[in-house]
């Protein structure tokens, strides 16, 4: 046994755990060279490390792709270690997204997923089947990638889900049976979303109006207020606005400022005011801004509406 090994067998091993676990959050140079201190350590560091994985270009996708097809044991170590996994851009030419998803059985640890673009729908329906228990996804769906989707969403196990929405989102959302956490992305392509007047109006009219019941939290994110019609005609007005309030809706913004001087942002502090638009430092579904310090968003709104709720029995 080497003295490290020693020294960690006689010590309070989750003093070490947590030593190991600050390092990889605070120092990740320092979390890497820990791995080739032993292989006790190696094994408890690895799942630190890569335990969220984001992808920031389409390079690195298929340097994952190659970790996972020429190491003998890359799909092993995809499914120790990963449990979330967001890819941000498009493949580089030659490649596609299928090829780089691990064989049927090595996703099964795999519990949240986001895709920011696509061009192979159908890869990601696939990793969707085979990730047998995913319960997270952020999804930015093409309208004419929603057949190919379709079937692996009503068949997933998906509870939460974000995704940028449009005029015919709410058919494929509808068709998820275990779905809970729905939230609606509107930072939205100016080249498709756009009107004369500049403004982006919220899509999906239906997800207001027809919340099927089983949704038990709605988050609606606003990702630039100044983008987003606001004004007092405008259909983000109108839907805030609206009463009564279904206290499942959650009104969120990553800017605290106001917007026209119609609409004020409110810096959320747990047990205080939870209405109108507000502002949340959390980490949001669609993996904007990710910090693993950070408290997970969809935690943060279960709070607020259950608060809400809780108000409602009282009155």
């Amino acid at each position: 046994m080497s003295v490290i090994g020693a020294l960690i067998s006689t010590g309070p091993v989750e003093i070490f755990r947590l030593i190991l676990e600050m390092a990889s959050h605070s120092d990740r140079r320092t979390a890497l060279n820990l791995i080739y201190v032993s292989k006790m350590i190696k094994q408890w560091t690895e799942p630190l490390l890569y335990r969220t994985v984001i992808l920031t270009s389409g390079t690195f996708t298929v340097k994952l792709f190659y970790c996972l097809t020429l190491r003998a044991n890359g799909a092993e170590f995809f499914a120790r270690n990963i449990e979330t996994l967001v890819v941000c851009r498009m493949m580089p030419s030659g490649f596609r997204f299928s090829d780089c998803i691990p064989p049927e059985g090595f996703l099964d640890r795999l519990q949240s997923f986001g895709q920011y673009l696509s061009d192979d729908p159908a890869g990601t329906a696939t990793l969707i089947c085979r990730a047998r228990n995913l319960r997270r996804a952020y999804l930015c769906p093409e309208t004419e990638q929603y057949d190919v989707i379709r079937p692996a969403l009503s068949a997933s196990s998906i509870t939460h889900l974000a995704i940028r929405g449009d005029e015919c989102v709410y058919d494929l959302v509808t068709c998820m049976p275990n779905l809970t956490h729905l939230a609606l992305d509107c930072e939205l392509d100016m080249a498709q979303h756009a009107h004369a007047d500049g403004n982006i109006t919220t899509p999906c009219p239906e997800l207001f109006d027809k919340p099927l019941r089983q949704w038990e939290y709605i988050l609606i994110i606003v990702g630039s207020p100044m983008r987003v019609e606001f004004t007092p005609s405008g259909s983000c007005w109108d839907i805030l606005t609206r009463t009564p309030v279904d206290p499942r809706f959650v009104w969120v913004t990553r800017e605290l400022k106001s917007v026209f001087d119609k609409v004020s942002v409110t810096e959320y502090v747990a047990g205080g005011p939870s209405e109108g638009l507000l502002y949340l430092n959390a980490n949001d579904p669609t993996f904007a801004r990710h910090r693993e310090d950070r408290e997970d968003m969809w935690d943060v709104i279960e709070r607020i509406v259950d608060e809400r709720r809780a108000a409602l029995t009282k009155t």
